[in-house]
């Protein structure tokens, strides 16, 4: 499965990366509570799995082991994606701009 940007004027897309088995993605949408930056498009049949934060949260509360080992894969996926396609200081900028937003805070 590729994870693609969004179509630029021409029609064309990025390819961010690969994804294989047991690999995630969307995980800092879900976890922030903020948009997709990218698509996921299916090379090849794929089987796949969601998980929204409100069944993070209650497999936290019926499962914490479970949940922090999720937690934790998510952390070292996250590190190893960013430091691959570290963004430019500009991006930081602006992913600093909406973490810190009051706008961006889960109720």
């Amino acid at each position: 499965m590729s994870v693609l940007s969004a179509p630029d004027r021409h029609g064309r897309a990025q390819r961010y990366l690969s994804v294989s088995p047991g690999m995630i993605f969307g995980e800092t949408a879900m976890l922030h509570g903020g948009g997709r930056t990218a698509g996921a498009v299916a090379d090849a049949p794929t089987d796949v799995h969601s998980l929204t934060l409100d069944a993070l949260d209650a497999l936290g509360r019926s499962h914490p082991a479970l949940a922090i080992r999720l937690h934790r894969n998510i952390a070292l996926q996250g590190r190893c994606v960013a430091r691959r396609h570290a963004p430019s200081a500009g991006r930081r900028r602006e992913w600093e701009r909406r973490i810190h937003s009051p706008h961006s805070e889960r109720n």
